[in-house]
């Protein structure tokens, strides 16, 4: 046989060669294998799809393995017995996916009227969403381990990835390297160290490539014994069984003032008393006889606007396009019914045109609010009349509630050194045509639920989730308002102004004081004209607003109500000393020590002051209120959340706040450094197993972005029975979250507790409302 003439130079193609070694030279096995494991990739795809462990063992070339080392002073073709029996060991120990070519090439005829289907997998056998969430796997993406393998693998791929390709390179070379050496016996010296180095070179990246495989096989059983140690824990130590006692425990919203009148009594013509601006019944007797007309009196004044065309609105209702009929007579129409329609348009050149060709739009009242029209020109091609409802009559003064009424706190009020009520910017009167509630459902107090709770500008968020605790307790708001007369007829339709009494308690002598503020509300300093505190409820409700006046009159001006906590404003509305703040220890983070601004070694309480900045603001470690257990231990997540539950039984105030250093930032949607109501603690929720807090955002919008049970999460098709039984309003963002016990205890890092059963504050209320009618 005679060899081709090649130079060292001259390079080969790697199937031109792999045909030439099969069919004339006798190390053609042994380059074969090497070949094949380089030049086709994809032969080895299978196998390492079927077992990675293997394709890791054999991830060298055997070829590579097996060459001999070459001896710079040995020439390569000096000993033929040793390259026979090098062939021969490389023969016997060929890779498995050469082997298993073979094989299929043996049995290819055998296998062509023969083809194998897939097995199928069954769809019963498919594990659904819901099973491999409570599973808990490692690759269950609703995990955090889950995520954080998933970013480890990815990281380490992409490192697998570049090592192999350079492998790929330096084994291309060193095959091409080797074949011109072996044709050529005449190798400089240079070339065979050349070589060795890249030996060591692929042998290095094979070793760092297996590290890395074992470093994703470390991280996956690392996880996986994590998993499975907290199942065992979880095994090991039982879920702690809760004894609730509903019997006494209050239910919440409207419903109370009609539990109470049932129960104790008392207040039951006040029960179910009708909520509105005009009832005749209770008539004051200085506009009973003829006066009656003026007192039910409200203002319809219709508007006329030329435009271009187009309008806004909040809410829209329904909207009648109507075409081949009289505008004239729509017009006398729409003019005849304010109360079914809110506005109308059409073009105007068209009143000219044959009554078949004239067309119009009707809005309807109900249903759309915030209309207004856009593109105002006197030019305008298009006539926009609008029916604007003014339920209370405007001040003849500029529309400015006059001096003799005015209350003593508004004129001097401040924010962050800015006066809020000025000449060029004067407060908002609701219903009076200055854009605030002009609409017919406004009211004082109509059926009170902490959703009508909206936070303003002022960063009293404390203030406000402290009174969405009290008003889950519809007869607690009514009780501080119990000493303003007529409440149900205010805000006065005949014109009168409105003077509000509210009764809070002040903290330097622990005794009730009443407030009184008129209906003015200020406006922010920045000239949009948007309020300045709390908003209006969605259903007119001022309650809100003139609650936060007062308190920020009691306290000194709105300065002194940015910052602060729950347990202060419980303090201001409740007059109840024992309120308790619930926090991490400093000796233990995974444990919770109750804290209150008590003295246990002077065994006195703290002084206090109406501002929650001022006063004695130091807390003590204390014991644990009677309730629920009592004792000084420290507690952990799954001891305090089961007295969280006796407390929610026992009508106790409950509120967290969240951890951070701003509320301008957010983690997974819940608001840093920021104060949340809790209104509801539920263990074993339909026997389920599952514990939900719900807690309420005082912004009254918002919702946990990756919580199972956020709206419309996985949480609820996999507990279909929780959403039977709690049934939430997943279409309404009104700030509420559902959140789970670990859940909360992540995001929230202070329990706060005002420790008195509201049942006797209101029966208190009652009482005093009561005896304050038969006086008079």
């Amino acid at each position: 046989m005679q060899m081709p003439q090649w130079s060292s130079s001259t390079t080969l193609s790697a199937s031109a060669f792999f045909c030439y070694c099969q069919k004339e030279f006798s190390f053609g096995d042994a380059f074969l294998t090497f070949n094949v494991e380089i030049m086709m990739p994809n032969a080895f795809k299978a196998t390492e799809q079927k077992t990675k462990s293997k394709q890791r063992k054999k991830r060298a070339s055997p070829s590579v393995q097996n060459v001999e080392p070459i001896d710079e002073g040995t020439d390569v073709n000096s000993n033929d017995k040793d390259e026979e029996s090098s062939s021969n060991a490389v023969d016997d120990d060929r890779s498995p996916t050469t082997q298993s070519q073979n094989d299929d090439d043996n049995n290819d005829d055998n296998n062509k009227t023969k083809k194998k289907k897939s097995p199928k997998r069954s769809k019963q056998n498919k594990p659904t969403q819901a099973v491999a969430r409570r599973q808990g796997g490692v690759n269950n993406l609703y995990t955090p381990a889950g995520c954080g393998l998933c970013f480890f693998k990815f990281r380490m791929h992409l490192r697998i990835f570049g090592l192999e390709n350079r492998r790929k390179q330096r084994m291309q070379q060193f095959g091409i390297d080797y074949t011109n050496m072996v044709m050529d016996s005449t190798v400089p010296l240079f070339k065979r160290r050349c070589l060795r180095d890249a030996m060591n070179d692929i042998d290095n990246l094979n070793e760092e490539i297996d590290r890395c495989y074992d470093a994703i096989d470390h991280k996956v059983e690392e996880l996986e014994s994590g998993i499975q140690s907290k199942r065992n824990k979880g095994k090991s130590k039982p879920k702690r069984q809760i004894q609730r006692n509903p019997e006494n425990k209050l239910p919440k919203g409207a419903s109370t003032r009609n539990f109470m009148s049932h129960n104790y009594n008392i207040g039951k013509e006040d029960a179910n008393r009708p909520m509105s601006v005009v009832n005749l019944d209770k008539l004051p007797p200085e506009f009973q006889g003829p006066n009656v007309e003026k007192w039910t009196h409200c203002e319809w004044n219709l508007l006329e606007y030329k435009t271009n065309g187009g309008w806004s609105k909040t809410t829209e209702g329904e909207v009648d396009m109507v075409r081949g009929k009289s505008i004239g007579r729509a017009v006398a129409k729409f003019q005849a019914h304010p109360k079914l329609f809110i506005a109308m348009f059409y073009p105007t050149e068209m009143l000219e045109w044959p009554v078949e060709e004239q067309q119009y739009t009707m809005i309807y009242r109900d249903g759309t609010t915030g209309l207004k029209p856009k593109r105002i020109s006197k030019r305008g091609k298009v006539t926009f009349l609008m029916h604007q409802y003014q339920p209370l009559p405007s001040f003849t003064n500029d529309k400015l509630l006059p001096k003799t009424f005015q209350d003593s706190f508004t004129n001097s009020m401040t924010y962050r050194g800015k006066k809020l009520v000025t000449k060029s910017n004067p407060a908002l009167l609701p219903g009076r045509g200055m854009g605030l509630i002009d609409d017919p459902t406004l009211k004082i107090i109509g059926m009170v639920d902490p959703s009508d709770i909206a936070q303003g500008q002022c960063g009293n968020c404390w203030l406000l989730s402290g009174i969405a605790s009290l008003a889950d307790f519809d007869g607690a708001i009514r009780r501080l308002f119990r000493k303003t007369k007529n409440l149900d007829q205010m805000p006065f339709a005949d014109g009168r102004p409105n003077i509000y009494t509210v009764s809070l308690y002040d903290l330097r002598t622990w005794t009730e004081v009443d407030i009184v503020v008129d209906e003015r509300l200020p406006v922010r300093t920045d000239g949009s004209g948007r309020l300045f505190g709390a908003k209006p409820s969605k259903d007119g409700e001022l309650w809100v607003c003139y609650l936060e006046k007062a308190i920020a009159a009691h306290c000194g001006g709105w300065d002194q109500i940015e910052g602060g906590q729950c347990t202060h404003a419980w303090a201001l509305l409740t007059g109840n000393r024992h309120q308790f703040i619930i926090q991490r220890s400093m000796a233990d983070p995974d444990l919770f020590c109750c804290t209150a601004r008590y003295d246990p070694e002077r065994q006195e309480w703290a002084e206090h002051d109406n501002s929650p900045s001022g006063g004695d603001t130091g807390i003590w470690e204390v014991s644990w209120p009677e309730v629920g257990g009592g004792g000084d231990d420290l507690l952990d997540e799954d001891e305090l959340f089961a007295r969280m539950c006796a407390w929610s039984d026992s009508n106790y105030l409950v509120a967290a706040s969240t951890k951070g250093a701003s509320d301008e930032s957010t983690r997974n949607g819940v608001v840093d450094n920021h104060a949340y109501s809790v209104f509801e603690v539920l263990d074993d929720v339909a026997g389920s197993g599952v514990d939900l807090i719900l807690v309420r955002n005082p912004w009254g919008r918002g919702d946990i972005e990756n919580g199972a049970f956020r709206r419309y999460g996985p949480g609820w098709y996999e507990y279909p029975e929780i959403e039977a039984e709690v049934e939430p309003a997943h279409e309404v963002d009104d700030g509420v979250l559902y959140l789970t016990k670990d859940e909360f205890f992540e995001y929230f890092e202070t329990v706060y507790l005002g420790a008195s059963d509201m049942t006797s504050f209101l029966l208190d209320g009652m009482k005093m409302s009561k005896h304050s009618r038969h006086k008079s």
